[in-house]
């Protein structure tokens, strides 16, 4: 449980750039793009990826990359449920 807002927000701050570094490490091929992510785009993902926005101008086209986006959503849905479960 996440007891408190600042842990909350700090928890997904770290998750998100977490979440830039893998997807930097990814292989080309991995998402649309013809080469791998600079960590401008890989952050940019996750940060989209991360508050559901998706533009779709970046997506995976790979299992790795469908994979590790489909941890991080699932991760920040987790995140997100229990932090409203302490408005009860």
């Amino acid at each position: 449980m996440i007891p408190l807002r600042a842990d909350f927000i700090k928890i997904n701050c770290y998750i998100t750039i977490l979440f830039a570094i893998i997807y930097n490490y990814l292989p080309p091929g991995s998402f649309n793009k013809d080469r791998k992510l600079d960590f401008t785009e890989s952050l940019y993902l996750s940060v989209t990826t991360h508050t559901t926005l998706g533009l779709a101008d970046i997506y995976p086209t790979s299992p790795v990359g469908r994979l590790a986006i489909s941890i991080h959503t699932i991760l920040m849905f987790y995140l997100l449920s229990d932090f409203f479960m302490h408005f009860k």
